[in-house]
């Protein structure tokens, strides 16, 4: 009996130990983790104390390609500066017989890789040996093909975030596994689509034991389990778990995600949702957090051409998004993203709409980053062939994989002449870049080298580029190696404290929009690299004269010789590379400063610059910084006014602006008195409402205080309208307008107070309609 009374004692003591244990597995923000892991602290992640912000892209098909084909969508995504690739566990096939337990998709398809050429590979099945499912550990056709993905990874610093599984049909997914219990089951439209999954004690058994199948398998190229691998970031649950209601999702999220931390795995766990507001497809980012301990961040995807919203609105979403964030107490990620373009032009727009969304996230600190859907890496022309025969293909007959008809790919072309040329694949290296300095570590220097044909794991040095010249910012002149400034001031034997330590202890800059930097050189590639700082702004980088790439040249902390820009690949020979000031900066920016550190150019002649004319004298190295935010030319192109850069009205509507109830209207009068040409190209553009109607505008802005300017030309008939100004709801303005045909006003400054992000301009007809031509914000 004495002993039955110890026991009985024990046994509360036992529990409360295994819950001491447990618990911290089954909860969320791993702020303990090993060296290596990436953990939470509120609305951040973490990398060993420092911050983490994510700049990446998604992959579908790394588990089944090659692996010089994952050598290729690696090294595009290490080349573009990405610290992160996702990817997703397919597939999921019937039985192998393709008819005890039928194939409810193709399996079988020799389209290439990314076109869902599966090269035979399944890692789910339906046995009919033992009449219940399998797992595929395979290296030739299996689990086993992750193996070298994540040593390939690990090998390149990059991390991975894996889904564990996929809801939809096209690689089988829960669909698939739905189908071996539901007689005559449809994968897109059966009543339980939504339900049976995660609810059935069957799929439920089988997604533990899968799970517990992929967190345990040593891989077999580092000797590492899947579990204990630093270089996977994160798990999510499934990839766009759609479930019938938020209370089944979120016990199902609760369950799995603990036995998750169960296996001890040491990774973080998501969902991996689409993060839907309202309770669609069973999401509810504001009550997930709460309902969810065991997830340790949140996610959500965004396609607005199948959502039915505008591109500005996902500006609205970024920030309402990384706002339950810190309702939360816990990092919320942008995980997957989309926007159509096939043509040349569409792709133009679209690497713009891109780059609004990229700076809504960078400018909001408790965003957590961005994974893009997707960037290509080149396949094994098709027809493809099951594993390992596809292995062995040389890599020199790869090709770009057609896009699969939804306009989503982008390609690392760097020719643009080619059809596969996107200016956003440099446009979101440009923006990894600038949002991973935020990590507090190195920027690279250039991009990688194309990727490697061997299938190899282990590193390999490369020699350096072949004729690499630095040219400093000091060195001046109108010949090969030199630069040609307009406007520009300069300063020598000028360092400062690190880290904005400059390269030759030299830098120059600019304050006015329009002035430009220009450098003639001979080579393949050119770095542009330049000293980042808290006001200091947009530069606009263009090669021979071609399409500008904007270069945002923030950063919190003053930085010197930071490679900000670096050019595709050029054909041999001369080229002149241009550096201008656009005049305009992201929100947190104080100022609109460009600057120039030094270039460094390679794969061409090798002579050493020597200047041509003497630096000018030195100056003092911190520009003074200016408050201008964004102007914007209503109806009309961009265009420099007072010194600044202004955007078109497309242009300003996919970075955060907005606005209702005016039409567009040009004009040909001349303005009295009369401006300079581009004021005049403003003035003759513009919106015009309805009688005693409100054109209704609003920007997307950092919360502060800020100044507006309206512009106004009578165009139409003099003397025949007023309206009234209002900011935030504040009148500041009655009866403007009033104003002889032809003479035009700059209204202003009205000073307002923003707290909620979000700048609200009202113009509304006091008599007859409301007119204005252009609008301007400045931050006091």
């Amino acid at each position: 009996m004495k002993a039955l009374r110890l026991n009985r004692l024990a046994i509360p003591l036992m529990i409360a130990m295994v819950l001491a244990v447990a618990l911290p597995l089954l909860v969320g923000n791993k702020a303990n983790a090993a060296p290596g892991f990436v953990t939470t602290s509120g609305t951040k992640f973490m990398l060993d104390g420092k911050p983490f912000y994510v700049a990446g892209t998604n992959s579908h098909y790394l588990g089944w390609g090659t692996r010089a084909e994952v050598d290729s969508m690696l090294g595009y995504a290490d080349a573009s500066n990405y610290n992160v690739v996702r990817g997703i566990l397919h597939s999921v096939t019937g039985s192998l017989d393709g008819t005890t337990k039928p194939h409810i998709w193709n399996p079988n398809s020799t389209g290439d890789a990314s076109n869902m050429g599966m090269h035979g590979t399944y890692l789910i099945y339906w046995d009919t040996a033992t009449n219940t499912y399998a797992f595929n550990p395979s290296t030739v056709n299996g689990l086993g093909r992750y193996d070298y993905v994540i040593a390939k990874a690990g090998q390149l610093g990059l991390k991975l975030n894996i889904a564990m599984m996929d809801f939809w049909q096209w690689a089988g997914g829960t669909q698939q596994i739905n189908s071996w219990y539901i007689p005559g089951y449809n994968g897109s439209s059966h009543a339980q689509r939504y339900t049976f999954f995660y609810s059935d004690p069957r799929t439920k058994q089988l997604y533990k034991d899968w799970v517990s199948f992929v967190l345990n398998r040593t891989n077999s190229i580092t000797g590492v389990k899947y579990k204990d691998d630093p270089t996977i970031f994160a798990w999510d649950l499934m990839n766009e778990p759609e479930v019938s209601s938020v209370s089944l999702a979120q016990g199902w999220f609760q369950e799995m995600a603990s036995y998750i931390k169960a296996q001890g795995a040491q990774q973080l766990v998501t969902t991996g949702s689409e993060g839907f507001y309202g309770g669609q497809a069973g999401s509810d980012p504001n009550t997930e957090a709460a309902n969810v301990p065991a997830i340790d961040f949140q996610t959500w995807h965004t396609y607005p051409t199948y959502h039915n919203i505008s591109p500005a609105q996902v500006n609205n979403l970024i920030n309402q998004h990384c706002a339950t964030a810190v309702a939360s107490g816990k990092p919320v990620l942008m995980q997957e993203f989309a926007y159509p373009a096939r043509s040349a032009a569409e792709k133009v727009t679209r690497s713009n709409i891109y780059s609004g969304w990229a700076d809504t996230i960078y400018n909001n600190n408790d965003c957590a980053g961005w994974l893009s859907w997707r960037v290509e890496g080149k396949v094994v022309p098709p027809a493809t062939r099951p594993h390992p025969q596809d292995d062995n293909v040389n890599p020199a007959t790869f090709i770009w994989p057609p896009d699969n008809g939804e306009g989503f790919s982008i390609y690392g072309e760097p020719d643009t002449s080619k059809a596969q040329y996107d200016p956003a694949y440099q446009m979101f290296a440009n923006q990894a870049a600038r949002l991973t300095a935020k990590n507090g570590g190195v920027l690279p220097s250039s991009p990688a080298p194309s990727p490697p044909a061997s299938p190899s794991p282990s590193p390999s040095a490369s020699p350096p580029p072949p004729g690499t010249v630095n040219v400093d910012d000091s060195i001046q002149g109108t010949g090969q190696n030199q630069w040609n400034y307009s406007g520009w001031t300069h300063c020598t034997g000028c360092n400062e404290t690190a880290p904005a330590t400059f390269y030759n202890a030299s830098q120059s800059w600019s304050l006015t929009a329009g002035e430009t930097a220009t450098l003639a050189f001979n080579g393949t590639r050119v770095v542009y690299r330049a000293v980042t700082g808290a006001s200091h702004g947009i530069a606009a980088v263009s090669i021979d004269g071609g399409t500008e790439t904007n270069v945002d040249l923030y950063s919190a902390t003053k930085t010197g010789d930071v490679a900000v820009w670096t050019s595709p690949v050029l054909s041999a020979g001369n080229h002149t590379l241009r550096i201008r000031n656009t005049g305009t900066k992201n929100a947190s920016a104080s100022g609109t400063v460009v600057t120039l550190d030094r270039a460094v150019v390679t794969g061409g002649s090798t002579t050493s610059p020597s200047p041509s004319a003497p630096p000018a004298s030195p100056s003092p190295s911190t520009p003074p910084a200016t408050g201008f935010v964004k102007g914007i030319n209503l109806n009309g192109p961009a265009v420099v006014v007072e010194g600044n850069q202004w955007v078109s009205q497309t242009t300003a509507q996919s970075t955060g602006f907005a606005v209702t109830g005016g039409t567009a209207h040009t004009n040909t009068v001349t303005p009295s008195p009369l401006p300079d040409s581009a004021t005049v190209d403003m003035l003759h553009t513009g919106l015009l409402g309805t009688d005693l109607g409100t054109i209704s505008m609003s920007q997307t802005v950092a919360n502060g205080t800020y100044q507006v300017y309206v512009w106004e030309m009578e165009s139409v008939q003099g003397n025949t309208r007023r309206f009234n100004v209002t900011l935030e709801g504040v009148l500041k303005a009655s009866n403007l307008g009033d104003l002889a045909l032809g003479h035009w006003r700059e209204n202003g400054a009205y000073t307002i107070t923003v707290t909620d992000g979000v700048l609200n301009v009202n113009v509304t007809g006091a008599y007859g309609k409301p007119a204005i031509m252009g609008l301007a914000i400045y931050r006091i």
